[in-house]
């Protein structure tokens, strides 16, 4: 009787260790992921897949927090249509909302959700260096148990799919900047060659518009002289 508890012990602690083992390898390769791409899409998508298999899950969803539209659904994944707008309404609301702002994950209950079989629902931070900037929602089977330390490792992960998405954000707004000091310096190289106020304004117009496209450009001078340039090429 010792030998056969012995042996399921053994079994036991062996099968332990392959499920951390199997977690390590998922960071590691979440970890790459975040650092091969500065996509955005791409982030999003291979974050949100490496991070569902660590609760065995094909339900999951990535809400990001925006500007003035607030909490947005970004990437979907085995939701239905009608489930994905609450996810957005409810991030900052009650107890979730709380944990959720707080930086801390958060496992509900969603019984009113059972027919879809969803019951659970856990809630990851996505943390930034200037505090929360999304989440990532789970949802395991009814059946899954999901251990402490798996509940750590799921906020490892969402750390690393958090540095990707800042990185990547960094990345873009640097291209963004450096775009716009390379039209300054383009008008000033072709300011110089102009003869005429007029050649003048309608260059500064044409790379206005390159910073801020529109139909039309419109220069108002001190001296009352309107210009109205039509800039659209498209």
């Amino acid at each position: 009787a010792n030998q056969a508890a012995i042996a399921i012990q053994n079994a036991e602690n062996y099968q332990e260790v392959q499920r951390r083992a199997e977690r390590f390898r998922t960071l590691e390769k979440i970890g790459d992921a975040m650092l091969s791409s500065l996509d955005l899409d791409s982030i999003l998508r291979e974050g949100l897949e490496m991070i569902m298999r660590l609760v065995k899950t094909e339900k999951g969803a990535m809400i990001l927090k925006g500007g003035q539209d607030g909490w947005k659904v970004r990437l979907a994944q085995g939701l239905s249509e009608e489930i994905v707008p609450t996810l957005e309404m409810s991030v900052a609301e009650g107890s979730r909302g709380i944990s959720v702002l707080q930086g801390k994950i958060y496992t509900s209950e969603w019984s009113g959700l059972s027919k879809e079989g969803i019951r659970v629902r856990i809630s990851v931070p996505l943390r930034g260096k200037g505090g929360v900037i999304g989440v990532i929602d789970l949802f395991p089977s009814p059946l899954a148990h999901i251990s402490g330390d798996e509940i750590e490792t799921l906020q490892v992960a969402a750390d690393q799919i958090a540095m990707g998405i800042e990185n990547t954000r960094l990345y873009h707004e640097v291209q963004e900047r450096l775009g716009q000091a390379q039209i300054f310096r383009d008008f000033s190289e072709v300011a110089m060659m102009m003869s005429t106020e007029d050649e003048l304004l309608n260059a500064a117009v044409r790379s206005a518009e390159k910073l801020f496209p529109c139909d039309y450009g419109i220069i108002f001078l001190y001296e009352s002289k309107l210009i109205l340039v039509n800039s659209c090429s498209y």
